[in-house]
């Protein structure tokens, strides 16, 4: 499935017109929206900007409890 976007960021440059390939749920490459590499079709409204976002699964705690009675490096 390509995603195309007028502008992407690939976290170090920035890309026109291109499209984010993406195969069995990982992406497989970019590709000028204008030249889709064989078994990809358009599909849907192309992004004015896409960008990798990045999440945080660490969790220490929250709603003011700890996950351990110990913060520090010795409480892992």
């Amino acid at each position: 499935m390509p995603i195309p976007a007028k502008r992407l960021f690939d976290g170090e440059h920035f890309h026109e017109d291109v499209a984010l390939l993406v195969r069995d749920g990982s992406v497989a490459g970019l590709a000028p929206v204008s030249d889709l590499p064989d078994g990809y079709e358009l599909h849907g409204h192309e992004a004015d900007l896409l960008v990798p976002g990045f999440v945080d699964l660490q969790v220490n705690g929250g709603g003011g409890a700890l996950l351990n009675d110990t913060p520090d490096q010795d409480g892992n």
